[in-house]
């Protein structure tokens, strides 16, 4: 067990190696990431059980007079098919839990206060703009542009210590 988390924080500071952009990344990441893992039974099962359908079964010629193009490998190619996009589900939402475990904990310790900061400013700023996140979070807690920065930046270094360790 111990072991496998070694393995897991490796490859999560191999993705993220600057920690400033590390941490940016990571707030960006975190909805998909969630909504992944929030939604396996409806998406990742049912894609899966597609997969299956299919995978399976032998397909009826068709009778007719046009000459026929014929591939001896169709079912296996189907199946080969079948199974690596079955892995490439399996493996995107094990990714999805993996970076939960991680970041959450992190995330869940900020204050509230802080979370909103990084919330409107990394991830509703891709939607509004960074400069209108800043007078979004400006007038939410009715201070200057450059207060909202500051605490901006305040928010980022928490998590960041809180993710990785000492800056």
């Amino acid at each position: 067990m111990i072991r496998r988390w070694m393995i897991t924080v490796t490859n999560i500071i191999a993705k993220y190696f600057d920690k400033r952009q590390a941490t940016v990344q990571a707030i960006q990441d975190y909805d998909s990431m969630k909504f992944i893992v929030d939604n396996k039974k409806t998406e990742l099962d049912l894609k899966i059980e597609e997969i299956d359908h299919n995978m399976g079964g032998v397909h009826s010629p068709t009778i007719n007079d046009m000459p026929k193009i014929h591939n001896n490998n169709a079912t296996e190619d189907r199946y080969i098919k079948g199974i690596t996009d079955k892995d490439i589900l399996t493996q995107r939402y094990n990714e999805a839990v993996e970076f939960l475990s991680w970041f959450e904990p992190a995330w869940n310790h900020l204050s509230e206060e802080d979370r909103y900061v990084l919330r409107t400013y990394y991830i509703d700023a891709a939607i509004i703009g960074q400069g209108e996140a800043i007078y979004d979070i400006s007038d939410h807690f009715k201070v200057e542009r450059s207060s909202a920065y500051n605490k901006k930046n305040r928010a980022i270094e928490k998590l960041q210590v809180l993710l990785f360790g000492k800056a």
